[in-house]
């Protein structure tokens, strides 16, 4: 169980999560780039939120690949799972009161390259569509920079990009399409950012949340999930993409090792990746570490080797759905005297474990000094 680090009791932050943790200089700034307001800043591997500029609008929520960052009253695998039991329904930003039934989202900043391929599992037309229901953008703090427009003309092209067939649609709603309940305050002069804030955490949504009652996320959702979303759009048969397609490097890469070099099995990468798309398997008399290409989010985590052995490079599609793969191999064997596998190499005389081994010639050592104690008197 992980607590969120930094919290205000509606952004969550993730600190153990983060692609930067426990790291001696930061490999991402996604939700810091991100962020239309500055809200958050980049200090050495952690970052700072600064809750007076923070609107709550999600944008942070849609860049992390590893969903370090999140929302309590939205969190992203509630809104996923409402498209898993809702595929028809519109999204709708908390702030208009449609009268139709809608997902609540926070702003249509928060959805991503992932719930649209989500959405084409669960709504399989061969056109489907996603329409987010809005209020007036023009006057809401969280399209402060007027940049949501740039955001779903971006996601659109990816989603281009991943053959996926939804169409994204905003559609303001009116006033006269509006039930009145659960409306935010509203004024000539357009809404606060208090008012806005205090209806965030008041306002009754049409459906309830994004999250099931009683299961706002105190604990982190799976750093995977994601990948998981985009992986299941993906395995369709047929393939929507030429296995000779190169990836977009920002997400997806495969980890190559250094010929000539050799690895300490230190085991320094596996911790560092979060997504375990580097893992060691044990067998009978042989351990691999191995490489799982769909899980890299190219976070370049591993490549802090000590060995410097790791590098990280384009991938295709035909490599991606290659399979798992093994970057180097031992040959092991079961220790005679505490039944442990490990690793063969010249030092060892094969029998006993390195730990074993050393326990061994203390054993010896002591007797020797024993026997020349008893010999000198």
């Amino acid at each position: 169980m992980k607590t969120p680090a930094i919290t205000d009791d509606r952004l969550l932050f993730f600190h153990q999560l983060c692609l930067n943790h426990k790291l001696p200089h930061p490999v991402c700034s996604g939700c810091v780039d991100a962020c239309p307001f500055g809200a958050l800043q980049q200090q050495g591997s952690s970052i700072e939120i600064d809750h007076d500029r923070c609107t709550l609008c999600g944008a942070c929520v849609a860049a992390c690949p590893v969903l370090a960052v999140n929302l309590r009253q939205h969190p992203y695998a509630g809104i996923s799972g409402h498209i898993t039991e809702k595929p028809y329904f519109a999204l709708g930003c908390f702030r208009q009161s449609a009268g139709q039934e809608h997902i609540r989202i926070p702003c249509a900043r928060v959805v991503d390259i992932a719930l649209l391929g989500h959405r084409a599992i669960e709504q399989p037309d061969e056109s489907a569509s996603m329409q987010i229901l809005t209020a007036d953008c023009t006057r809401c703090p969280c399209n402060g920079d007027g940049g949501l427009p740039s955001h779903i003309s971006s996601l659109q092209e990816e989603s281009a990009f991943w053959r996926i067939p939804v169409d994204i649609e905003l559609q303001q709603v009116s006033s006269k399409d509006r039930t009145g309940k659960g409306a935010p305050p509203s004024s000539g002069s357009g809404l606060s950012r208090r008012s806005l804030l205090r209806f965030f955490r008041s306002g009754e949504p049409h459906i309830a949340s994004s999250a099931p009652a009683n299961s706002a996320p105190d604990t982190c959702e799976s750093s995977c999930h994601k990948r998981q979303l985009l992986l299941a759009y993906l395995s369709r048969t047929p393939f929507p993409l030429s296995s000779a397609t190169v990836l977009p490097g920002h997400s997806f890469g495969q980890i190559h090792m250094e010929r000539g070099g050799e690895c300490t099995l230190c085991e320094v990468c596996t911790r560092l990746c979060p997504t375990r798309a580097l893992y060691w398997l044990d067998s009978e008399n042989q351990r691999s570490l191995r490489f799982d290409p769909t899980l890299c989010i190219a976070c370049k985590r591993c490549t802090l080797c000590p060995g410097k052995l790791l590098t990280l490079q384009s991938i295709t599609c035909g490599e991606f759905f290659s399979g798992t793969r093994d970057l180097c191999q031992f040959a092991t064997a079961a220790c005679e005297s505490c039944d442990d596998l490990f690793v063969k190499n010249p030092e060892t005389n094969g029998l006993l474990c390195p730990v074993c081994q050393t326990m061994a010639k203390n054993q010896q050592r002591l007797l020797a000094d024993l026997k020349n104690c008893s010999d000198t008197q």
